[in-house]
């Protein structure tokens, strides 16, 4: 087939290199010039194709969880939400499973579960050794270096402007982390993400393409805001679900249980929710092993307060709320505040009872005051 230029008509040979619209790769020019007196003709065919090229991109892409997301140790993907579930370690940037964090400690290794260097109590050197990897250009290192300057941790003072040119440099290098963190940075304080002091300017154009291009590296909550922002703001209940059954398929519940409470709406069908549901179950199972329960179990036994709260979470994505209550109140109650959040949300959702709220709640109060008054 013989390509020709789209405006002048002529055919590509030795002399003539034709090159496509970079938009919608439909038509081809052999110049710039002919690309611009062609434009009002291909204006409409090109942005309906780039539209679909973008979706197509979209809704492909992204499906399975990216390599940082799976404990170098065990292999595991890592429970959802990862912070509840994982710790960072400066010193190699892996993520290690709680599970196998406590089993090395049961085996009294103390030191970093992965790379063996020795534990840093020290914040001002445990910065240090980051800014190494920093330097580098590793940028989960960079992006984590972008958290403590966002949020003021370890020695640093909080300085928003360095976090965002971080974050900004970590995405430019392909943590789909440090797009996620962009995103937050354009949507105010009425998305109760950050604070308006945070806030570069209200833009939800570009908080989406960094969700968009998140969501395709495989960032869970990149694509659960995908579906939310569809929802909310569009109304586009097909698409909001296309979105949902990727990260609920992925193990994210709160992507399960918004497209359960779209069939009652009737903005989704059964027939969805049961594929959600199976998928949602897959990958629960697929984070699960007996090794890192078993860690958690013999930790909590022990009185290791977030194994403790680990095992709430594993009740929880099991779907049995009464042995998940029960693990929660036990953490609650030696001060564990997420612990305590997760029995009000299961409240509000009438999976615990107002008196398991109260007596978690006063448990957690007086183990705060008991701290308290040790450190006084």
């Amino acid at each position: 087939m013989i390509e020709v230029c789209a405006n002048c008509g002529k055919e590509s040979s030795d002399t003539v290199r034709l090159k496509n619209c970079t938009a919608c790769r439909l038509v081809k020019y052999c110049g710039v010039d002919c690309q611009r007196a062609h434009r009002k003709q291909h204006k409409g065919p090109c942005k309906k194709r780039a539209a679909e090229l973008k979706d197509e991109r979209l809704y492909t892409q992204g499906h399975e969880r990216p390599e940082d997301d799976f404990c170098p140790i065990c292999t595991l993907p890592i429970p959802l939400p990862m912070c509840d579930h994982s710790g960072v370690h400066v010193c190699c940037m892996k993520k290690v499973c709680n599970g196998c964090v406590v089993a090395a400690t049961m085996r009294g290794i103390l030191d970093c579960p992965f790379c063996r260097a020795p534990t840093l109590k020290d914040d001002a050197l445990a910065i240090a050794m980051l800014q190494k990897r920093v330097d580098a250009k590793d940028p989960d290192a960079i992006e984590f270096l972008g958290q403590q300057y966002h949020f003021g941790k370890s020695v640093l003072k909080k300085n928003v402007p360095r976090a965002f040119e971080l974050y900004k440099e970590a995405a430019e290098l392909g943590s789909s982390e440090a797009h996620f963190r962009l995103s937050n940075f354009y949507l105010g304080e009425k998305e109760g993400i950050v604070t308006q002091d945070d806030v570069l300017s209200l833009d939800y154009a570009k908080a989406l393409r960094h969700w968009e291009e998140a969501a395709c590296g495989g960032h869970v909550g990149s694509r659960y805001m995908l579906g939310l922002h569809e929802f909310n703001y569009y109304g586009n209940y097909e698409r909001a679900v296309r979105h949902f059954l990727i990260s609920a398929k992925m193990g994210d519940k709160d992507s399960l249980d918004k497209i359960r409470d779209m069939v009652a709406k009737r903005g989704a069908s059964k027939e969805q929710y049961a594929d959600a549901l199976k998928g949602y179950q897959d990958s629960v199972e697929e984070m699960t092993s007996p090794e890192r329960v078993d860690a958690y179990e013999k930790a909590a036994i022990h009185g290791h307060v977030k194994s403790r709260f680990n095992l709430g979470v594993h009740e929880l994505n099991k779907g049995n709320y009464e042995r998940a209550v029960r693990h929660f109140l036990i953490s609650a109650k030696m001060g564990d505040k997420d612990s305590l959040d997760n029995i009000k949300d299961m409240l509000a959702k009438g999976r615990a009872s107002k008196e398991q709220y109260a007596d978690a709640l006063k448990g957690y109060q007086d183990s705060v005051e008991e701290m308290a008054t040790r450190e006084g």
